[in-house]
C-alpha cells in the first residue's frame, strides 16, 4: 500500500519466484489482518481504519483502500497523469534506479530514485507518508493511523504478495481448465471442446517460434519473448450429485493446478464452480450458464450476463417504464416452472418489482401434476382487474395454459415471455396471446446476428466445427479464448491472477463482433458483461429479418 502517485514511472520486470516458505501461525494471522486492511480498509478490531488525506481531512478507510489504487495485484495503476506504483516485494525491497538495464546510463540518485524499503521505512511510509529518504508523497496518497498489530499485519501481507507467478504457470506451459458440469449432452460437450481443441492447436503452432526466441532473447527484447508459453487444456467433468462437485474440483486442481478456468458449460446452477473459484482465487471466465451466482462478493468469476434473472428484471423495468406516473400499481402474475431456473427468474422479478415500486407480485410454479391448473384457477378466479402476466415457461406449458386463460375470461393487459426459456423459434405461440405479448431477448437480434458473428462463424467454418444447434455456446467459448489470449499477451511475463482480472476489466469491450450479445463491457468491480436485454412485441420478434424500428433496449 506504500507509494505515492508520481508522474514518472518505470516498469520493472521480474523473475518468477520460487515457493515461499511456510508461514507460522502468527505470521498467517498477521497476513490475514493485513489482507483485510489492504482490500477492505477494515482493521483487526473489525472497524474501518482511519486515513488522513493530504489536506488533513479524516477519511473512512473503506473509502480509500489500498486496493482501490494499487489494485489487488499490487502492480499499481494509472489514471490521466497520475500513476500509482507497484507494492509487490520485488518493487518495494529493491532500490529504484533510473535508466535502462544493460547500458551505462543507470542512475541511483536524484529524482525518481530511492533506496530499498526496510520494515521501519515502510512503516513510516504508511503512517507518515514519506519515502526512505524522507520525501513526502503526492497528497493523493493518504496517511493511515494503524495500531501496531494492524501495521504488522499490513507489512506481513505486502511481503507475502507474490511478485510474479501463479499456480498453473511453468517455464514452458500455461495451464487452463474448462468445466463440463452435470447432465450435458455429448453433442453439446463436443461442440464446446471442438472450439478449445482447434484454438489451442492454432495458438501453440503460432507461438512455437516465440518459444525458441525466448530461450536466447537479447536483454532488450526478453520482456517480449520470455512471456510465451504453450497452452495446455484440462477438461474437468463434474458428475453425480452437486454436493460432490467441490470435492471433484479439488481433486482435479490438486492433480494439476491451473492458472484460470475458461468457458465451461453446465445444466445446473453454477454456484459450486463459482464458490471453488472464489475460495481458491482462480479466474473463472465467461461460463455458458443461465444461472450464475448473483449475490455475494465475487471477484474472480466473470459472467456474460445475469442470465435468466436479467430477463425477469428487464420485464419489470419495461413494465415500470410504460406505467404512467401516478396510476394504480399493476396487477402482476408470474407463472414459472418449479425447477431452479424458474425459481431464479421468479425471485428476480419479485426483487425488481419491489425496487421499482410496483408492489407485490403473485407467483405460481407449475409442474406436470394435475394440481398446477387448480392453483392457477384459485389465483385467477374472481380477477376483475386487468392483469400483467409473465410466463417463464417452455412451449408445452404455455400451449397447455392458453385454453385455461380463455376459459377464465381474464382481462389480460400484457404478457411477457423469455426467449431463453420459451425458445427463439416462436411460430407456435398461441395467436390469441400473441397480440398482447412481449418477448425479452438478451442476445443480438436475428437480423443483425449473422453480421455480428461473421468473424466467429468464419473461424468455425474454416476449422470444420460449426454447429448450428450450439452456435451460442461456440461463440461464448470462442470469445473466452480470444479475450484470454489478449490478456495473456498484455501481461507479458507478469503472470498474476489478480493482474489478469484487472486487464480483463478494462479490455472486454475491445473484443469486437465475437459474442452473441449486442455489447459486452466491464469495469473495476463489474462482473456481468452484458447489462440489458431487448424487449420486442411478438410481431416484431417474429419478423426480425429487418431491424424493428421500435425495439427497446432495457437496462434494469
Amino acid at each position: 500500500m506504500i507509494g505515492a502517485f508520481v508522474l514518472i514511472f518505470v516498469f520493472l520486470f521480474f523473475t518468477i519466484p520460487g515457493a515461499s516458505p511456510d508461514l507460522s501461525d502468527q505470521q498467517l494471522e498477521n497476513k490475514n489482518i493485513g489482507k483485510r486492511i489492504y482490500r477492505e480498509g477494515i482493521g483487526s478490531s473489525g472497524q474501518p481504519v482511519v486515513a488522513i488525506s493530504g489536506n488533513d481531512v479524516v477519511i473512512d478507510g473503506e473509502m480509500v483502500t489500498c486496493e482501490s489504487c494499487h489494485k489487488r495485484s499490487g502492480l499499481g495503476s494509472s489514471e490521466s497523469r497520475q500513476v500509482t506504483p507497484p507494492v509487490i516485494p520485488d518493487y518495494l525491497f529493491k532500490p529504484r534506479e533510473r535508466g535502462r538495464r544493460g547500458t551505462l546510463g543507470v542512475r541511483t540518485q536524484g529524482a525518481g530514485t530511492r533506496p530499498s524499503y526496510t520494515d521501519e521505512s515502510l512503516k513510516a511510509a504508511i503512517v507518515l507518508g514519506v519515502d526512505p529518504v524522507g520525501r513526502s508523497f503526492n497528497p493523493l496518497m493518504p496517511r493511515y493511523h494503524l495500531s501496531e498489530r494492524d501495521l504488522a499485519g499490513l507489512l506481513e501481507y505486502l511481503k507475502s504478495k507474490p511478485s510474479i507467478g501463479a499456480p498453473g504457470i511453468s517455464d514452458k506451459n500455461i495451464h487452463f481448465a474448462t468445466v463440463v458440469a452435470g447432465d450435458v449432452s455429448p453433442q453439446k460437450k463436443k461442440a464446446m471442446l471442438d472450439v478449445f481443441q482447434q484454438y489451442l492447436s492454432a495458438i501453440n503452432t503460432e507461438t512455437r517460434q516465440e518459444t525458441r526466441r525466448a530461450e536466447g532473447a537479447p536483454w532488450h527484447r526478453d520482456w517480449k519473448y520470455k512471456a510465451y508459453r504453450k497452452w495446455a487444456l484440462h477438461v474437468w467433468e463434474l458428475k453425480g450429485n452437486e454436493r460432490d462437485w467441490p470435492a471433484q474440483l479439488t481433486k482435479y486442481y490438486n492433480a494439476q493446478p491451473v492458472f484460470a478456468m475458461l468457458g465451461g458449460v453446465g445444466a445446473a446452477e453454477w454456484k459450486s464452480v463459482h464458490a471453488f473459484c472464489e475460495s481458491n482465487e482462480i479466474p473463472c471466465l465467461f461460463p455458458h450458464t443461465e444461472m450464475p451466482v448473483l449475490k455475494g462478493n465475487g471477484y474472480y468469476t466473470l459472467y456474460f450476463s445475469r442470465g435468466l434473472a436479467l430477463e425477469g428484471e428487464v420485464a419489470v423495468k419495461h413494465l415500470q417504464q410504460n406505467t404512467p406516473t401516478g396510476s394504480q400499481k399493476p396487477n402482476v402474475l408470474q407463472i414459472h416452472d418449479c425447477f431452479a431456473s424458474g425459481r431464479i427468474v421468479a425471485e428476480a422479478v419479485e426483487r425488481e418489482a419491489t425496487y421499482q415500486g410496483l408492489g407485490s407480485v403473485t407467483s405460481i410454479c407449475v409442474d406436470d401434476s394435475s394440481g398446477s391448473n387448480e392453483r392457477i384457477k384459485m389465483a385467477l378466479n374472481g380477477q376483475d382487474k386487468p392483469v400483467i402476466m409473465m410466463l417463464w415457461l417452455e412451449r408445452q406449458a404455455i400451449e397447455a395454459l392458453s385454453p385455461l386463460f380463455t376459459t377464465l375470461n381474464l382481462k389480460i393487459q400484457q404478457i411477457y415471455i423469455s426467449s431463453k426459456v420459451s425458445g427463439t423459434r416462436l411460430e407456435w405461440y398461441p395467436s390469441e396471446l400473441g397480440k398482447l405479448s412481449y418477448v425479452v431477448h438478451s442476445s443480438e437480434l436475428v437480423g443483425r446476428l449473422s453480421a455480428h458473428l461473421m468473424r466467429t462463424r468464419g473461424w468455425l467454418q474454416n476449422n470444420g466445427i460449426e454447429s448450428f444447434d450450439y452456435r451460442h455456446l461456440q461463440a461464448d467459448t470462442f470469445f473466452s479464448l480470444m479475450i484470454t489470449r489478449r490478456a495473456v499477451k498484455q501481461m507479458r511475463e507478469k503472470f498474476s491472477r489478480d493482474y489478469f482480472i484487472e486487464i480483463l476489466e478494462h479490455s472486454t469491450e475491445k473484443i469486437l463482433l465475437s459474442s452473441v450479445y449486442p455489447r459486452l463491457s466491464l469495469g473495476p468491480g463489474q462482473r456481468f458483461a452484458s447489462k440489458g436485454s431487448y424487449v420486442l412485441s411478438m410481431s416484431e420478434f417474429l419478423n426480425q429479418q429487418t431491424t424493428p424500428s421500435s425495439v427497446s433496449w432495457v437496462v434494469p
